[in-house]
This record gives C-alpha cells, sequence and structure tokens, in this order.
C-alpha cells in the first residue's frame, strides 16, 4: 500500500480532522512514533502526530532497539500474517 508515502499526503488533513472528534487521554507509559523512533514529548498533540505520520517514511529499526534499549521486552501485532513480529526479531538479532 501507499501508507507513509507522500501518494497519500493528501489524506493528512481529512485525517487530522477525523480525529479532532476523537477523545484521547494522555497515555500512561510512554508511546513512541514511528517516523522516529523516539518517544513523544509529554502532553503531544495525539490527533497531530498521527496524521502527521500517516505519509512519513517508518523507522522501524530505530523505533524497536529504542524501544528495547527503554526495557520493552514484549512487542504485540495487531494484523493478519506476523510480519512486523518477524521485522523485530531481525532488528533485535
Amino acid at each position: 500500500t501507499a501508507f507513509h508515502s507522500p501518494i497519500v499526503a493528501d489524506a493528512a488533513a481529512p485525517f487530522a480532522a477525523f480525529l479532532k472528534e476523537v477523545s484521547f487521554d494522555q497515555p500512561a507509559v510512554p508511546v513512541y512514533a514511528n517516523t522516529t523512533g523516539k518517544p513523544y514529548a509529554a502532553g503531544f498533540d495525539m490527533p497531530a502526530m498521527l496524521s502527521g505520520q500517516l505519509a512519513r517514511p517508518v523507522h522501524f529499526l530505530e523505533l524497536v532497539r529504542s524501544m528495547w534499549a527503554a526495557g520493552a521486552r514484549t512487542f504485540v501485532e495487531v494484523g493478519p500474517d506476523g510480519v512486523l513480529t518477524n521485522l523485530v526479531g531481525k532488528c533485535l538479532e
């Protein structure tokens, strides 16, 4: 698919508008950005962050290694085929 590429950049604004109608609580645990591999700063704007990531490349290796360095030992994939689960193992070899 074209997610995380400039091809879907035009979808970011409508997605942000939709997300502004969704109620988000501040997370109780660190939330990591897939476009930087780093945790979001305290008090971040969830709709802006999610919509902003839509057309930006994912830095999966940096994300997994950053989370591992911070103590994460359980990675959960929600999806049909386990592709990301296999990639986590490769990132941590």
